[in-house]
């Protein structure tokens, strides 16, 4: 059975796409392409290659079960480098959950902390020139989520990496 490394469902069709050892559907494929450009307009520096791989990476790496719609802001995305983004939706997905809601990235903390009965996690990020937050929003139901979001989603989450002033 082979698995695509976008969507993380079973290729059947004969026809996919092999990417330096990924797998991806042909579809899945051209969705990649679509999420490289729309990112290109926001740092017109992004290689194509780094940008798959980092995505697809990213697509890999186990959460804590929790299945959310990830949404970055523009602002991270104009201020913040890109392998610091994907550090940082990394750490998301290994600590955030219904419990843990709010991930505090902070070049000012100097050790992992939890707040707010365990809420809120600070995470040291000397990297950043400033504060961002990951939080995570329950819609209730995938049902409406996907009316809020325009496409249907099999989840009621979304995990939100904004900076501290768009919060």
């Amino acid at each position: 059975m082979v698995i695509c490394d976008y969507c993380g469902r079973e290729i059947k069709e004969r026809d996919f796409v092999r990417l330096n050892g990924y797998n991806l559907h042909e579809m899945c494929y051209n969705l990649l392409i679509v999420d490289y450009l729309e990112a290109k307009k926001l740092n017109s520096s992004l290689k194509w290659w780094d940008f798959a791989k980092s995505e697809l990476l990213y697509r890999r790496q186990p959460s804590k079960g929790i299945n959310y719609e990830t949404i970055v802001t523009k602002g991270v995305l104009n201020e913040i480098p890109t392998e610091t983004i994907i550090r940082m939706l990394e750490i998301a997905r290994k600590f955030i959950d219904t419990k843990i809601n709010l991930i505090v990235f902070s070049p000012y903390v100097k050790d992992m902390t939890y707040e707010d009965e365990g809420r809120t996690l600070k995470y040291p990020t000397p990297e950043l020139p400033k504060k961002c937050y990951a939080k995570l929003d329950d819609f209730g139901s995938p049902e409406e989520l996907s009316k809020n979001i325009g496409y249907k989603v099999n989840t009621q989450y979304v995990l939100t990496l904004m900076l501290a002033e768009e919060y």
